[in-house]
C-alpha cells in the first residue's frame, strides 16, 4: 500500500500504471490536512534536519545539500524503526545484514584518480583532492 499527498507529481498516468503493475493499493489524503500524513510529514523533517547537521559541522556549502540528503537517507536504513521489529529497514528491504564499513564521515578529504589521458605524464598527480 502506498498513501501520499494530493501533489501533482504522484497524480499522474506513470504512477498509476507503476501501481497497477505491481499490484500497489494507492490512496491520496485530502487536500491541506497535512495531519493524514503525520508519520511521513515527521520522517522528512527528520531527514532535513540530519541534512542540515551534517552540511554545518562539515562547515560545507549548501550546494551539497543532495549529497547529504543521500547520505542521510542511507544512515536511516540501517537505523532502527518502531515499525519494524528489532531489525532495521536495509535488512527488512533486502533480507541481508547491512556493512557499514564503507561508512565515513560526511566531508572528509578523499582523492579522485585522474586518467592518463588527462594526466599528461608520469610525473605528474595521479589523483586530485575532492
Amino acid at each position: 500500500m502506498l498513501q501520499s499527498n494530493n501533489s501533482s507529481e504522484f497524480i499522474n498516468s506513470t504512477m498509476n500504471k507503476f501501481c497497477q503493475r505491481n499490484s500497489i493499493i494507492y490512496e491520496m489524503t485530502l487536500s491541506y490536512l497535512p495531519q493524514q500524513n503525520g508519520i511521513a510529514e515527521r520522517a522528512i523533517a527528520i531527514i532535513f534536519e540530519m541534512v542540515r547537521c551534517i552540511l554545518h559541522s562539515a562547515s560545507l556549502s549548501l550546494k551539497y545539500w543532495r549529497e547529504a540528503f543521500l547520505y542521510t537517507t542511507h544512515i536511516q536504513s540501517l537505523l532502527l524503526t518502531s515499525g519494524l521489529n528489532s531489525i532495521v529497514p536495509y535488512v527488512a528491504w533486502t533480507g541481508q545484514k547491512p556493512d557499514v564499513f564503507h561508512l565515513q564521515i560526511f566531508g572528509s578529504i578523499g582523492w579522485a584518480h585522474v586518467p592518463k589521458p588527462v594526466h599528461n605524464g608520469k610525473l605528474q598527480s595521479q589523483a586530485v583532492k575532492v
